[in-house]
């Protein structure tokens, strides 16, 4: 039986006599520490060649340095690529900046179309000259995998108005009564500018007794700072006697200017003998912002 140092010293002649040692079958490193690695690999020129650290650090065996021209992007890997497989990752840095829809062309492989966000062609200026981009081969294209060196357009976004703030400034549901002609019924004195714009809101009854002529009409109005800006009116012939009542409900809109006074009022127009009376049930104010 051979000894250890027998078979050492055989292996050290077949590598000293020939330059290489082929063996079929597999090694295993038996030794700890310093004694159970591989050192030394170098000059990686083929496909079935053992790599380094060195060489897996640096990603050299899948960087170049890009070629070509027209949005045609070219790389030669060392050792050569014979064929493109799913998965491939290929790094390159970019020689121009390009100006649409781009491919990459590996080792002289058929050139292949490079997407960003999957399936999108590229855009102008999507890769810069002297970029570093990192693209991944998904079976038909190059996806890229890098950042895209424009800056993301972000769409115009629909200005929205600021939530409008509503606040109610007073409020009186108790019951209020006038018969006599443009009577301030209910009122209601806003001191300060505060506000765009006010919203008052009056409901009521307005209820006529008449004895004769021939037409008789009630109205009940919102009054901001003199001026009616929103009323109700209710007008009937007559012919006898007569009674009625008509409820409203009244609100109106407008702009703030300083000190502000707000009215309910009626009035009353009767062509024969009678009387009116109108009830504001309700009056409510409200600033907004």
């Amino acid at each position: 039986m051979k000894t250890v140092l027998q078979i050492i010293l055989g292996l050290l002649f077949f590598s000293t006599a020939f330059g290489q040692l082929e063996v079929n079958k597999p090694i295993v490193l038996t030794g700890s520490g310093i004694d159970a690695k591989v050192v030394g690999i170098q000059n990686v020129s083929n496909m079935q060649d053992a790599v380094s650290v060195d060489y897996i650090q640096k990603d050299s065996l899948k960087f170049a340095i890009a070629t070509g021209s027209n949005n045609n992007y070219s790389v030669n890997l060392t050792p050569a690529v014979s064929s493109l497989s799913v998965g491939m990752v290929v790094l390159f840095q970019a020689n121009f900046s390009n100006t649409g829809a781009a491919t990459l062309s590996v080792n002289g492989l058929s050139s292949k179309t490079i997407k960003k966000n999957y399936n999108t062609d590229l855009d102008t200026n999507d890769i810069r000259a002297g970029q570093m981009v990192s693209v991944m081969y998904d079976g038909n294209n190059f996806q890229m995998l890098s950042q895209i060196a424009n800056v993301p357009q972000i769409p115009q976004q629909q200005q929205i108005p600021p939530t409008v703030g509503i606040v109610l400034l007073y409020a009186d549901e108790s019951t209020s009564i006038a018969s006599s002609y443009n009577a301030a019924i209910k009122s209601y004195s806003l001191q300060s500018n505060t506000y765009s714009k006010i919203i008052v809101e009056a409901e009521g009854n307005m209820a006529i007794s008449v004895n004769g002529g021939s037409t008789c009409s009630t109205t009940a109005a919102i009054n901001v700072a003199g001026s009616d800006i929103k009323s109700a009116s209710f007008s009937r012939g007559v012919t006898g006697y007569d009674s009625w009542a008509v409820p409203f409900s009244i609100k109106a809109t407008t702009v703030q200017q300083g000190a502000t006074n707000v009215n309910v009022g009626g009035s009353f127009s009767m062509s024969g003998a009678g009387s009116g009376t109108i009830y504001v049930t309700s009056l409510r104010v409200y600033g907004v912002y």
